[in-house]
Protein backbone atom coordinates (compact mmCIF):
# COMPACT_ATOMS: atom_id res chain seq x y z
CA UNK A 1 0.00 0.00 0.00
CA UNK A 2 1.22 3.50 -0.82
CA UNK A 3 2.73 5.38 2.12
CA UNK A 4 1.84 9.04 2.55
CA UNK A 5 4.14 10.94 4.89
CA UNK A 6 2.22 13.59 6.80
CA UNK A 7 3.82 16.36 8.86
CA UNK A 8 1.73 17.63 11.78
CA UNK A 9 2.28 21.25 12.82
CA UNK A 10 0.79 22.95 15.87
CA UNK A 11 -0.35 19.59 17.19
CA UNK A 12 0.71 17.45 20.13
CA UNK A 13 -0.20 14.20 21.85
CA UNK A 14 1.63 15.33 24.99
CA UNK A 15 0.59 18.95 25.41
CA UNK A 16 -0.73 19.85 28.84
CA UNK A 17 -3.27 21.95 27.00
CA UNK A 18 -5.84 19.22 26.48
CA UNK A 19 -7.50 21.26 23.75
CA UNK A 20 -4.40 20.81 21.59
CA UNK A 21 -4.53 17.08 22.28
CA UNK A 22 -8.21 17.02 21.32
CA UNK A 23 -7.49 18.70 17.99
CA UNK A 24 -4.63 16.30 17.28
CA UNK A 25 -6.45 13.07 18.07
CA UNK A 26 -9.55 14.22 16.19
CA UNK A 27 -7.47 14.99 13.09
CA UNK A 28 -5.78 11.58 13.24
CA UNK A 29 -9.22 10.00 13.35
CA UNK A 30 -10.25 11.90 10.22
CA UNK A 31 -7.09 10.82 8.39
CA UNK A 32 -7.62 7.23 9.48
CA UNK A 33 -11.10 7.38 7.98
CA UNK A 34 -9.88 9.10 4.82
CA UNK A 35 -7.10 6.55 4.28
CA UNK A 36 -9.45 3.55 4.27
CA UNK A 37 -7.61 1.20 1.96
CA UNK A 38 -6.17 3.84 -0.38
CA UNK A 39 -2.95 4.72 1.44
CA UNK A 40 -0.98 4.14 4.64
CA UNK A 41 -0.43 7.36 6.62
CA UNK A 42 2.96 7.89 8.28
CA UNK A 43 2.90 10.73 10.83
CA UNK A 44 5.72 13.13 11.69
CA UNK A 45 4.98 15.36 14.69
CA UNK A 46 6.89 18.61 14.23
CA UNK A 47 7.32 20.39 17.55
CA UNK A 48 9.76 21.43 20.25
CA UNK A 49 9.25 18.44 22.55
CA UNK A 50 12.81 17.14 22.65
CA UNK A 51 13.65 13.77 24.13
CA UNK A 52 10.91 11.86 22.31
CA UNK A 53 11.69 9.75 19.27
CA UNK A 54 8.29 8.27 18.61
CA UNK A 55 5.13 7.03 20.22
CA UNK A 56 2.17 4.89 19.28
CA UNK A 57 -1.48 5.84 19.16
CA UNK A 58 -4.46 3.64 18.43
CA UNK A 59 -7.16 5.26 16.32
CA UNK A 60 -10.22 3.09 16.04
CA UNK A 61 -8.74 -0.31 15.14
CA UNK A 62 -5.42 0.94 13.76
CA UNK A 63 -2.22 1.63 15.67
CA UNK A 64 0.02 4.31 14.19
CA UNK A 65 3.60 5.26 14.97
CA UNK A 66 4.06 9.01 15.34
CA UNK A 67 7.68 10.06 14.87
CA UNK A 68 8.95 13.35 16.26
CA UNK A 69 10.79 16.00 14.25
CA UNK A 70 12.42 19.07 15.74
CA UNK A 71 11.38 22.24 13.85
CA UNK A 72 13.66 24.16 11.52
CA UNK A 73 13.58 27.92 12.15
CA UNK A 74 14.51 30.35 9.37
CA UNK A 75 13.62 33.80 10.68
CA UNK A 76 17.18 35.12 11.13
CA UNK A 77 20.63 34.15 9.76
CA UNK A 78 21.50 32.89 13.23
CA UNK A 79 18.39 30.66 13.23
CA UNK A 80 19.34 29.24 9.83
CA UNK A 81 22.90 28.42 10.90
CA UNK A 82 21.70 26.91 14.17
CA UNK A 83 19.12 24.75 12.37
CA UNK A 84 21.59 23.53 9.75
CA UNK A 85 24.17 22.64 12.38
CA UNK A 86 21.50 20.82 14.42
CA UNK A 87 20.13 18.93 11.42
CA UNK A 88 23.58 17.78 10.27
CA UNK A 89 24.65 16.34 13.61
CA UNK A 90 24.69 12.50 13.38
CA UNK A 91 21.91 12.03 15.91
CA UNK A 92 19.65 14.46 14.05
CA UNK A 93 20.13 13.25 10.50
CA UNK A 94 16.89 11.21 10.61
CA UNK A 95 15.08 14.51 11.37
CA UNK A 96 16.46 16.02 8.18
CA UNK A 97 15.60 12.96 6.09
CA UNK A 98 12.05 12.91 7.47
CA UNK A 99 11.54 16.60 6.69
CA UNK A 100 12.73 16.09 3.12
CA UNK A 101 10.53 13.02 2.68
CA UNK A 102 7.27 14.67 3.73
CA UNK A 103 4.43 14.49 1.19
CA UNK A 104 2.01 16.97 2.75
CA UNK A 105 1.89 19.26 5.79
CA UNK A 106 -1.17 19.88 7.97
CA UNK A 107 -1.10 22.93 10.26
CA UNK A 108 -3.53 23.69 13.06
CA UNK A 109 -1.57 26.28 15.06
CA UNK A 110 -2.75 24.87 18.41
CA UNK A 111 -6.20 26.05 17.34
CA UNK A 112 -5.72 29.79 17.79
CA UNK A 113 -2.01 30.66 17.60
CA UNK A 114 -1.74 31.79 13.97
CA UNK A 115 -2.18 35.29 15.35
CA UNK A 116 -0.27 37.87 17.36
CA UNK A 117 -2.76 37.83 20.25
CA UNK A 118 -0.25 35.81 22.33
CA UNK A 119 2.80 37.76 21.18
CA UNK A 120 5.43 37.59 18.45
CA UNK A 121 7.26 34.56 19.85
CA UNK A 122 4.14 32.37 19.85
CA UNK A 123 3.45 33.37 16.25
CA UNK A 124 7.05 32.61 15.30
CA UNK A 125 7.01 29.04 16.60
CA UNK A 126 3.78 28.41 14.65
CA UNK A 127 4.77 30.09 11.39
CA UNK A 128 8.46 29.23 11.05
CA UNK A 129 8.05 25.46 10.53
CA UNK A 130 5.45 26.26 7.84
CA UNK A 131 7.93 28.64 6.26
CA UNK A 132 10.58 25.92 6.21
CA UNK A 133 8.34 23.40 4.45
CA UNK A 134 7.30 26.08 1.97
CA UNK A 135 10.99 26.72 1.23
CA UNK A 136 11.50 23.07 0.23
CA UNK A 137 8.37 22.93 -1.89
CA UNK A 138 6.03 20.92 0.34
CA UNK A 139 2.26 21.54 0.06
CA UNK A 140 0.72 22.71 3.31
CA UNK A 141 -2.85 22.94 4.55
CA UNK A 142 -4.44 25.12 7.21
CA UNK A 143 -6.89 22.92 9.13
CA UNK A 144 -9.97 24.57 10.74
CA UNK A 145 -8.63 27.14 13.22
CA UNK A 146 -8.79 30.76 14.28
CA UNK A 147 -6.91 33.07 11.91
CA UNK A 148 -5.83 36.40 13.39
CA UNK A 149 -6.13 38.98 14.69
CA UNK A 150 -2.92 40.59 13.41
CA UNK A 151 -2.20 43.98 14.95
CA UNK A 152 1.55 43.97 14.30
CA UNK A 153 2.14 45.07 10.66
CA UNK A 154 5.22 42.85 10.29
CA UNK A 155 3.41 39.77 11.54
CA UNK A 156 0.44 40.62 9.35
CA UNK A 157 2.70 40.78 6.26
CA UNK A 158 4.28 37.45 7.21
CA UNK A 159 0.88 35.82 7.74
CA UNK A 160 -0.29 37.11 4.36
CA UNK A 161 2.59 35.40 2.56
CA UNK A 162 1.98 32.16 4.46
CA UNK A 163 -1.74 32.11 3.64
CA UNK A 164 -1.23 33.05 -0.01
CA UNK A 165 1.04 30.05 -0.54
CA UNK A 166 -1.11 27.46 1.25
CA UNK A 167 -2.74 24.82 -0.93
CA UNK A 168 -5.86 25.00 1.25
CA UNK A 169 -7.10 27.27 4.05
CA UNK A 170 -9.83 26.16 6.45
CA UNK A 171 -11.15 28.26 9.33
CA UNK A 172 -13.54 27.61 12.20
CA UNK A 173 -15.46 30.90 12.35
CA UNK A 174 -16.71 33.79 10.22
CA UNK A 175 -14.29 36.38 11.60
CA UNK A 176 -11.34 34.16 10.77
CA UNK A 177 -12.72 33.66 7.27
CA UNK A 178 -12.95 37.43 6.82
CA UNK A 179 -9.37 37.96 8.02
CA UNK A 180 -8.04 35.17 5.79
CA UNK A 181 -9.96 36.48 2.79
CA UNK A 182 -8.63 40.00 3.36
CA UNK A 183 -5.04 38.74 3.49
CA UNK A 184 -5.38 36.20 0.65
CA UNK A 185 -8.32 37.36 -1.50
CA UNK A 186 -7.64 34.90 -4.32
CA UNK A 187 -7.49 31.89 -2.00
CA UNK A 188 -10.50 29.66 -1.46
CA UNK A 189 -11.37 29.85 2.26
CA UNK A 190 -13.53 27.04 3.67
CA UNK A 191 -15.38 27.35 6.98
CA UNK A 192 -15.96 24.40 9.29
CA UNK A 193 -16.29 23.87 13.03
CA UNK A 194 -13.53 22.94 15.45
CA UNK A 195 -12.19 19.42 14.98
CA UNK A 196 -12.40 18.73 18.73
CA UNK A 197 -16.18 18.37 18.42
CA UNK A 198 -15.49 14.91 17.02
CA UNK A 199 -13.22 13.61 19.78
CA UNK A 200 -14.50 10.26 21.06
CA UNK A 201 -15.35 9.67 24.72
CA UNK A 202 -16.96 7.26 27.18
CA UNK A 203 -19.68 8.93 29.22
CA UNK A 204 -18.94 9.23 32.92
CA UNK A 205 -21.73 8.34 35.35
CA UNK A 206 -22.10 10.41 38.53
CA UNK A 207 -24.27 9.51 41.54
CA UNK A 208 -27.83 10.77 41.15
CA UNK A 209 -28.10 12.34 44.61
CA UNK A 210 -26.89 15.76 43.44
CA UNK A 211 -26.86 18.06 40.42
CA UNK A 212 -23.29 17.92 39.16
CA UNK A 213 -21.90 21.24 37.95
CA UNK A 214 -18.50 21.55 36.29
CA UNK A 215 -16.54 24.80 36.44
CA UNK A 216 -13.33 25.35 34.52
CA UNK A 217 -11.18 28.16 35.88
CA UNK A 218 -8.49 29.25 33.44
CA UNK A 219 -5.07 29.45 35.05
CA UNK A 220 -4.08 31.84 32.28
CA UNK A 221 -6.80 34.36 33.18
CA UNK A 222 -6.53 33.77 36.93
CA UNK A 223 -2.81 34.54 36.97
CA UNK A 224 -2.77 37.36 34.41
CA UNK A 225 -3.46 41.06 35.01
CA UNK A 226 -7.00 42.01 34.03
CA UNK A 227 -5.71 44.40 31.36
CA UNK A 228 -3.80 41.60 29.59
CA UNK A 229 -7.00 40.45 27.89
CA UNK A 230 -9.03 43.68 28.24
CA UNK A 231 -11.60 42.04 30.50
CA UNK A 232 -14.44 44.23 31.71
CA UNK A 233 -14.42 42.90 35.27
CA UNK A 234 -11.94 41.24 37.56
CA UNK A 235 -11.75 37.56 36.62
CA UNK A 236 -11.09 36.34 40.16
CA UNK A 237 -14.06 38.29 41.50
CA UNK A 238 -16.23 36.87 38.72
CA UNK A 239 -15.21 33.31 39.60
CA UNK A 240 -15.81 34.00 43.29
CA UNK A 241 -19.37 35.09 42.61
CA UNK A 242 -20.02 32.01 40.45
CA UNK A 243 -18.48 29.71 43.06
CA UNK A 244 -20.46 31.30 45.89
CA UNK A 245 -23.69 30.79 43.95
CA UNK A 246 -23.19 27.10 43.25
CA UNK A 247 -21.45 26.23 46.55
CA UNK A 248 -24.41 27.74 48.39
CA UNK A 249 -26.90 25.31 46.83
CA UNK A 250 -27.58 22.22 48.91
CA UNK A 251 -28.48 20.01 45.95
CA UNK A 252 -25.37 20.83 43.88
CA UNK A 253 -21.90 19.29 43.74
CA UNK A 254 -19.27 21.50 42.14
CA UNK A 255 -16.42 19.91 40.20
CA UNK A 256 -13.45 22.15 39.35
CA UNK A 257 -12.23 20.86 35.99
CA UNK A 258 -8.69 21.64 34.84
CA UNK A 259 -8.34 21.54 31.05
CA UNK A 260 -4.73 22.73 31.12
CA UNK A 261 -3.31 20.63 33.96
CA UNK A 262 0.34 20.16 34.80
CA UNK A 263 2.65 18.88 37.54
CA UNK A 264 4.42 22.23 37.83
CA UNK A 265 2.81 25.43 39.08
CA UNK A 266 2.99 27.60 35.98
CA UNK A 267 0.98 30.68 35.03
CA UNK A 268 -1.10 28.67 32.59
CA UNK A 269 -1.92 25.74 34.88
CA UNK A 270 -5.61 25.24 35.72
CA UNK A 271 -5.03 22.39 38.16
CA UNK A 272 -3.21 24.35 40.85
CA UNK A 273 -5.83 27.11 40.62
CA UNK A 274 -8.58 24.52 41.09
CA UNK A 275 -6.85 23.22 44.21
CA UNK A 276 -6.44 26.76 45.55
CA UNK A 277 -10.11 27.53 45.05
CA UNK A 278 -11.27 24.23 46.56
CA UNK A 279 -9.40 25.02 49.80
CA UNK A 280 -11.46 28.19 50.17
CA UNK A 281 -14.67 26.12 50.07
CA UNK A 282 -13.80 23.38 52.55
CA UNK A 283 -16.93 21.96 54.11
CA UNK A 284 -18.90 22.59 50.93
CA UNK A 285 -19.63 20.09 48.13
CA UNK A 286 -16.73 21.42 46.07
CA UNK A 287 -14.29 18.96 44.52
CA UNK A 288 -11.27 19.08 42.26
CA UNK A 289 -11.88 16.84 39.26
CA UNK A 290 -9.28 14.13 38.60
CA UNK A 291 -5.98 15.05 36.97
CA UNK A 292 -6.54 14.19 33.33
CA UNK A 293 -3.64 12.90 31.23
CA UNK A 294 -5.58 12.95 27.98
CA UNK A 295 -8.26 15.02 26.31
CA UNK A 296 -10.42 11.91 26.01
CA UNK A 297 -10.36 11.41 29.79
CA UNK A 298 -11.39 15.02 30.32
CA UNK A 299 -14.22 14.87 27.80
CA UNK A 300 -15.49 11.60 29.26
CA UNK A 301 -15.69 13.19 32.73
CA UNK A 302 -17.33 16.38 31.43
CA UNK A 303 -19.88 14.35 29.47
CA UNK A 304 -21.44 13.08 32.70
CA UNK A 305 -22.07 16.53 34.20
CA UNK A 306 -25.47 18.19 34.39
CA UNK A 307 -24.17 21.69 33.68
CA UNK A 308 -20.84 23.29 32.75
CA UNK A 309 -19.20 26.69 32.48
CA UNK A 310 -15.62 27.72 31.85
CA UNK A 311 -13.09 29.90 30.06
CA UNK A 312 -11.15 27.18 28.25
CA UNK A 313 -12.84 26.92 24.88
CA UNK A 314 -12.06 23.25 24.33
CA UNK A 315 -13.48 22.36 27.74
CA UNK A 316 -16.69 24.06 26.60
CA UNK A 317 -16.52 22.20 23.29
CA UNK A 318 -16.17 18.93 25.22
CA UNK A 319 -19.36 19.80 27.08
CA UNK A 320 -21.33 20.97 24.06
CA UNK A 321 -20.34 18.06 21.82
CA UNK A 322 -21.29 15.54 24.51
CA UNK A 323 -24.68 17.19 25.06
CA UNK A 324 -24.02 19.01 28.34
CA UNK A 325 -25.67 22.43 28.88
CA UNK A 326 -22.81 24.94 28.87
CA UNK A 327 -22.14 28.64 29.33
CA UNK A 328 -18.84 29.52 27.62
CA UNK A 329 -16.95 32.37 29.32
CA UNK A 330 -15.39 34.16 26.38
CA UNK A 331 -12.15 36.13 26.60
CA UNK A 332 -11.37 36.27 22.86
CA UNK A 333 -13.24 36.37 19.59
CA UNK A 334 -12.54 32.67 18.99
CA UNK A 335 -15.39 31.90 21.45
CA UNK A 336 -17.78 34.38 19.87
CA UNK A 337 -16.98 33.24 16.34
CA UNK A 338 -17.51 29.57 17.11
CA UNK A 339 -20.46 29.57 19.50
CA UNK A 340 -22.43 32.63 18.38
CA UNK A 341 -21.68 32.69 14.65
CA UNK A 342 -20.93 29.12 13.55
CA UNK A 343 -23.18 27.26 16.00
CA UNK A 344 -25.84 30.01 16.38
CA UNK A 345 -25.77 29.29 20.11
CA UNK A 346 -28.13 31.47 22.12
CA UNK A 347 -26.55 34.71 23.39
CA UNK A 348 -28.59 34.37 26.57
CA UNK A 349 -26.37 31.43 27.60
CA UNK A 350 -23.06 32.93 26.50
CA UNK A 351 -20.92 35.03 28.88
CA UNK A 352 -18.49 37.57 27.42
CA UNK A 353 -15.71 38.48 29.86
CA UNK A 354 -14.68 41.37 27.64
CA UNK A 355 -18.13 42.94 27.49
CA UNK A 356 -20.08 41.79 30.55
CA UNK A 357 -19.71 42.76 34.20
CA UNK A 358 -19.26 40.14 36.93
CA UNK A 359 -22.92 40.59 37.87
CA UNK A 360 -24.08 40.13 34.29
CA UNK A 361 -21.97 36.98 33.92
CA UNK A 362 -23.37 35.52 37.12
CA UNK A 363 -26.90 36.34 35.95
CA UNK A 364 -26.28 34.57 32.61
CA UNK A 365 -24.90 31.49 34.34
CA UNK A 366 -27.65 31.41 36.97
CA UNK A 367 -30.46 31.77 34.43
CA UNK A 368 -28.88 29.15 32.16
CA UNK A 369 -28.49 26.72 35.05
CA UNK A 370 -32.21 26.94 35.83
CA UNK A 371 -33.03 26.51 32.13
CA UNK A 372 -30.53 23.72 31.50
CA UNK A 373 -33.11 21.27 30.17
CA UNK A 374 -34.09 23.66 27.38
CA UNK A 375 -30.42 24.32 26.61
CA UNK A 376 -29.76 20.58 26.50
CA UNK A 377 -32.49 20.22 23.86
CA UNK A 378 -31.04 23.11 21.85
CA UNK A 379 -27.57 21.53 21.94
CA UNK A 380 -28.93 18.13 20.90
CA UNK A 381 -30.57 19.75 17.88
CA UNK A 382 -27.33 21.52 16.91
CA UNK A 383 -25.24 18.38 17.35
CA UNK A 384 -27.67 16.48 15.13
CA UNK A 385 -27.65 19.22 12.51
CA UNK A 386 -24.75 21.69 12.16
CA UNK A 387 -22.18 19.50 13.90
CA UNK A 388 -23.15 16.30 12.09
CA UNK A 389 -23.19 18.10 8.73
CA UNK A 390 -19.76 19.58 9.41
CA UNK A 391 -18.32 16.17 10.15
CA UNK A 392 -19.38 14.96 6.72
CA UNK A 393 -18.12 18.15 5.07
CA UNK A 394 -14.70 17.98 6.76
CA UNK A 395 -14.28 14.32 5.86
CA UNK A 396 -15.14 15.03 2.22
CA UNK A 397 -12.89 18.09 2.07
CA UNK A 398 -9.90 16.16 3.41
CA UNK A 399 -10.51 13.24 1.04
CA UNK A 400 -10.75 15.63 -1.93
CA UNK A 401 -7.65 17.50 -0.82
CA UNK A 402 -5.55 14.36 -0.46
CA UNK A 403 -6.78 13.06 -3.79
CA UNK A 404 -6.12 16.27 -5.69
CA UNK A 405 -2.84 17.23 -4.02
CA UNK A 406 -1.20 13.80 -3.97
CA UNK A 407 -3.01 12.21 -6.95
CA UNK A 408 -3.89 9.16 -4.90
CA UNK A 409 -6.43 7.82 -7.38
CA UNK A 410 -3.98 7.81 -10.31
CA UNK A 411 -0.95 6.62 -8.34
CA UNK A 412 1.16 9.64 -9.25
CA UNK A 413 1.90 10.84 -5.76
CA UNK A 414 5.27 11.13 -4.07
CA UNK A 415 7.53 8.09 -4.18
CA UNK A 416 7.96 5.94 -1.10
CA UNK A 417 10.89 6.48 1.24
CA UNK A 418 12.61 4.23 3.72
CA UNK A 419 13.35 6.76 6.47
Amino acid sequence: MKKIRIALLGMSLRSRNLGVQALTVSFLEFIDEASAGSFEPVFYMVNFEEGFEEEHITVRDHTYTVKYIYPTILSTPKDIVRSIVKDLRPGHLPDLFRKLSVDIVFCIGAGDSFSDIYGAFRYKIVNEPIRFFRSIGKPYVFLPQTIGPFDDPRIRASAQKTLENACSVMVRDRQSRDVAHELAPTKRIESFIDLAFFLGYTQHVFPHDKIHVGINVSGLLWNSPQESFSLKSDYRETIKQVMDFFAGMQDVSVHLVAHVPGKKKTQDNDYFVAQEIAVAYQGKAVFVAPYFETATEAKSFISGLDFFTGARMHACIAAFSSGVPVVPMSYSRKFNGLFLDTLSYGKKHFADLKADSAGEILSTIRDSFFNRDAIKSEIAKTNGGIVKDNRTAIRNALAELLRDTLHLETGHGQTQHSF
